[in-house]
């Protein structure tokens, strides 16, 4: 059977399982037809190319099918002049033909299609010999199971990669046809301002500030989501890297809000050297490290951001911990999501609520998983993993 086995293609298959049950039982034609809402398929494959156009299997089209699939049993005709059953009405076997053994091709409770097997001669169909076409009709039944469903999901994979892409594709666009306007708002805005400031009111220039914060926020937005759509387009070559030496930069960029806020870092003397994109995974602590200190709370009277590491066999697991305000259970399900931010009334920065979308979307591309541990006014953990062997994508 190791024939039928290593098949991967539907008719292949068919056509190999034909050919080997006929050798295995002596039979000159055996015959295969799928079922389809609880009748049988046109479609036939038969191991004599013209038995159709012959018009040998018409008969059993309509009037063996029906019997197998209403029953989910084989149909065993040893011979066929001495056979009689009332259940067939002007049954005619096929013309040069003495013995059949029809056998449901079954997975999951449901009928797959209809084996048949014909022999010239009146046939003894023992117990072994139904066991034989019993057998391979089982290991066929689970291929056509397998191969069905490979086919779907190599389908559903293409059609969701054409998806993203056509997403991200539209993304790019709409977030860089933004940049323009946005950038002359925030240039005529400064332009009022500081041009025009004898002729302005407190009431308006407290308008045009308005309307420069919300410009720079909404530049913010359209970098990050040039930047979320950049994941996966644009890819630099993989490289060693020191993770220490990532974190530290990333602290250091961080430094203002960090001192401003009195927070405390704490991080390991050692940490490992991975294989990874080395400016998407300084993105990823960036992130994190960021949305900690946004999340740190007010009133926090020793806020702390412990990063660290740990050994898990095939992967580095990395964690950013802080004890913060923590997220509310509604958030866990969403939190990675685009544009899903936490209410920001204890937090004096704005968020564009794509930053752990992005950090998501660079772990996925690495191979690794993200995910976290929070409650309520006690803090947030946020783990990823990195493979300790992985390829550039």
């Amino acid at each position: 059977c190791d024939d039928v086995k290593n098949v991967t293609d539907l008719d292949e298959l068919i056509s190999t399982m034909l050919h080997f049950i006929g050798k295995a039982v002596n039979a000159p034609l055996s015959t295969f037809r799928f079922v389809e809402h609880e009748k049988a398929n046109l479609r036939v494959y038969s191991t004599m190319p013209d038995a159709e156009e012959k018009g040998l299997l018409k008969k059993e089209f309509r009037e063996f099918a029906p019997r197998i699939i209403s029953t989910n049993e084989p149909l065993r005709i040893e011979d066929f002049d001495s056979y009689q059953n009332n259940q067939f009405t002007n049954l005619h076997f096929p013309e040069g033909y003495q013995a059949y053994l029809g056998m449901p091709v079954s997975c999951r409770n449901s009928i797959t299609g209809i084996l048949s097997v014909y022999w010239k001669n009146a046939l003894k169909i023992d117990a072994r010999l139904l066991d034989i076409v019993t057998t391979i009709s089982l290991l066929c039944a689970v291929k056509i199971e397998n191969i069905r469903l490979l086919d779907a999901s190599s389908q559903n994979s293409d059609d969701l990669k054409s998806s993203n892409e056509e997403l991200e594709n539209f993304v790019y666009t709409v977030s860089h046809d933004l940049k323009s306007p946005i950038v002359s708002i925030q240039g005529f805005s400064s332009i009022l301002l500081n041009d025009f400031d004898f002729v302005l009111n407190d009431e308006s220039r407290h308008y045009l500030k308005r309307i420069q914060t919300n410009a720079n926020q909404m530049e913010a937005l359209v970098k990050d989501l040039l930047e979320l759509s950049r994941i996966g387009r644009v890819v630099s070559p993989f490289e060693e890297a020191d993770v220490r030496e990532i974190i530290s930069k990333s602290l250091d960029e961080l430094i203002y809000q960090i001192e401003k806020r009195g927070i405390e870092t704490n991080i390991p003397d050692k940490m490992p050297v991975i294989f990874c994109d080395k400016k998407r995974i300084s993105q990823v602590f960036s992130n994190l490290i960021d949305n900690a200190i946004k999340y740190i709370g007010s009133q926090n009277q020793s806020p702390q951001i412990e990063i660290g590491c740990k050994d898990e066999n095939d992967c580095h697991l990395f964690f950013v911990k802080d004890n913060g305000l923590g997220i509310p259970e509604e958030f866990h399900t969403q939190i990675f999501g685009l544009f899903r931010r936490l209410s920001q009334e204890d937090s004096e920065e704005f968020s564009t609520g794509v930053g752990l979308a992005i950090v998501h979307r660079i772990i996925e591309n690495h191979g690794g998983k993200i995910w976290f541990d929070s409650e309520p006014e006690k803090g947030s953990t946020f783990y990823f993993t990195i493979p300790k062997k992985v390829e550039s994508k």
